[in-house]
């Protein structure tokens, strides 16, 4: 992120102003922009994750939140002609767990802060292994869905224990 000093201001905090999204209270500098977003940090360069205040993350957490579940949406037919479904996760941030949703779950869950919510393309046929032709390798469908699982992972750790490249695999 990029912005001009007069664009944002650094300050200290003693704590019970602001929390992190898990809403433990944070304490240490904050960089506040001219938005009124604040974050962790002194300076641009080091700058943490979000914060909020405790106001707005109560007033946030006191809606009645439904329950995160597991449903585990399994490929059509449909999708097995294109070739690939789309996947649909959502990520708890107050303790880490990964759960596989609908698209209508996920757009449930998409409001509330502690909630991650992400989506993939998941490859569903051609050979697993990758495929040699001449002297060009083909990349199998278990190589292209491990890169999937691979960038998600680099995002939010647990993705490589949640899904098998292989699954669904035709």
């Amino acid at each position: 992120m990029y912005l001009p000093k007069s664009k944002y201001r650094v300050r200290s905090t003693a704590g019970n102003e602001f929390v992190t999204v898990e809403g433990k209270d944070y304490r240490g500098s904050v960089l506040i922009t001219y938005r009124g977003e604040v974050y962790e940090g002194r300076d641009l360069t080091s700058i943490g994750q979000r914060l909020y205040t405790k106001e707005s993350f109560d007033a946030q957490n006191d809606i009645d939140t439904p329950a995160l579940f597991n449903e585990y949406p399994k490929p059509t037919e449909r999708d097995y002609i294109n070739g690939f479904f789309t996947r649909y996760f959502c990520v708890d941030q107050r303790d880490k767990k990964i759960y596989e949703v609908t698209k209508e779950t996920q757009a449930k869950f998409k409001p509330f802060r502690f909630v991650v919510t992400t989506s993939v393309d998941w490859n569903l046929i051609g050979p697993v292994e990758d495929t040699k032709l001449g002297d060009y390798i083909y990349p199998g469908t278990g190589k292209k869905n491990q890169q999937i699982i691979d960038q998600l992972e680099k995002a939010v750790p647990g993705f490589k224990d949640f899904l098998s490249a292989e699954q669904f695999v035709r």
